[in-house]
């Protein structure tokens, strides 16, 4: 039996493009229409969205960004915002109890992690602020 050829690795990147856009051409990786969006309101300083989850049993959306997190209905309207910074921070203070010596100035926070805990029926952010430290959110549904 012959063995099969091996291609460099260097191929499979481009094959692989080379498939997306075939499929997109032949109309087969069709992205669909835009059916709602989101834009944070004017004014806001412009703070960045960083991560999005869907609760699965409302179909509530979740959204982390710079300095706030927002509920939307399934079609995207804003339900809740909640303001999660800037707060006074120091890379010197630990997660709780900083030293009221310690020079603090105010730090936004930036959203890292956003995931719904389905057991306990809550929301956990975690971002820049105090370490890392999360807040933890329940969900009553519709707001948080």
């Amino acid at each position: 039996m012959a063995s099969a050829k091996q291609f460099p690795a260097s191929v499979w990147p481009l094959f692989h493009l080379f498939l997306l856009l075939t499929g997109e051409c032949l109309g087969l990786a069709s992205a669909g229409p835009i059916v709602a969006t989101f834009s944070e309101p004017t004014g806001n300083g412009g703070h960045r969205l960083q991560h999005l989850v869907v609760d699965k049993h409302s179909a509530l959306v979740y959204v982390g960004g710079v300095n706030r997190l927002y509920q939307l209905s399934p079609e995207l309207e804003r339900q809740v915002t909640v303001e999660t910074g800037p707060r006074e921070d120091s890379p010197e203070c630990p997660a709780v109890d900083c030293l009221g010596s310690v020079v603090k100035r105010l730090t936004d926070n930036v959203n890292k992690a956003l995931v719904i805990d389905y057991t306990d029926t809550r929301l956990i952010a975690c971002g820049t602020l105090y370490q890392g430290i999360h807040i933890s959110v329940l969900l009553q549904r519709p707001v948080i």
